[in-house]
């Protein structure tokens, strides 16, 4: 983040580097100038070891031919101008430092290593007018739903833990749904907050997400987060569950990074998400749409 970083730079008065790796490439792709002043949500230049290119992912709106990132425009006119770029697509680089590829498992080697040799990351990255790499999205996490859209989770995901009122969040969605559904682990801290400023004498985290009034409000929390970041109806949650255990490595759902471990959560919740949909399917037949 931006504000982190200049935050790093102010208090350690000393150079603060940003950079971009992955286990696959032993270390760093790119990495800033240690007097580069200017880097803040760039991850600066290729390092000499290795080659990276961008590869369109046309399904997500994202082109080598872009010329700007963050543009939106209604009715054809422009109402925020973005920031100019050299394209943007999914990152790919080859080099001495890329990995050969896994152990044992031809089938991930071939998955993520093309014939030419080029590793994909599955990270969506933009060439900026410096000619530095900004990552800017995934594509290994997208989804299309069951009208042919699609959707990319882990970026949603992101936005809505925006909210102060939410500490984890499982977006779940698969192509016979037409819409999202999400798991929800509410932050323990302000939800008591919450409940103490609405006169709740029990505010465990147990009690409140089985109340249909914080519900609603987490509800509402997400569609203001929805509304100020523009998403459309697809990317908007049609249901929630509230959790009250925190995902975790122990219990499998996380992975040591802290990752979701979306197949995992998934068959933990399978009986839940279905009920999600369900509930949905019987509250429009009751209201007759």
């Amino acid at each position: 983040k931006n504000d982190s970083l200049s935050f790093l730079k102010c208090l350690l008065c000393c150079p603060v580097l940003q950079g971009f790796g992955m286990t696959e490439s032993g270390g760093g792709v790119c990495c800033s100038w240690p007097g580069d002043m200017t880097t803040s949500s760039d991850c600066g230049n290729i390092v000499q070891s290795c080659e990276m290119r961008l590869i369109s992912v046309p399904d997500m709106g994202y082109r080598v031919t872009d010329p700007y990132h963050g543009r939106i425009e209604e009715n054809g006119k422009v109402i925020v101008e973005g920031s100019p770029c050299y394209g943007r697509g999914e990152l790919v680089y080859r080099g001495y430092n890329r990995t050969p590829g896994y152990f044992r498992r031809p089938d991930l080697t071939k998955e993520s290593i093309d014939s030419d040799g080029w590793f994909h990351t599955g990270d969506v990255a933009l060439i900026s007018t410096e000619y530095k790499l900004q990552i800017i999205d995934r594509i290994k996490n997208i989804l299309k739903l069951s009208q042919g859209e699609y959707v990319a989770i882990e970026n949603l995901e992101n936005y809505y833990q925006a909210s102060l009122y939410i500490d984890q969040i499982f977006v779940y969605g698969d192509s016979f749904q037409s819409c999202l559904v999400a798991i929800i682990v509410p932050d323990e801290s302000t939800a008591k907050q919450w409940a103490i400023s609405h006169n709740i004498t029990d505010f465990s985290l147990n009690t409140l997400c089985t109340s249909k009034e914080f519900k609603q409000f987490i509800i509402s929390e997400l569609e203001n987060i929805a509304k100020q970041k523009k998403l459309n109806g697809i990317e908007r949650l049609r249901n929630i569950y509230l959790e009250s255990v925190p995902f975790s490595v122990d219990d499998g759902t996380l992975t040591p990074t802290m990752k979701l471990r979306r197949n995992d959560l998934k068959k933990k919740y399978q009986s839940i998400i279905e009920g999600l949909y369900k509930s949905m399917i019987n509250t429009n037949t009751n209201t007759g749409k």
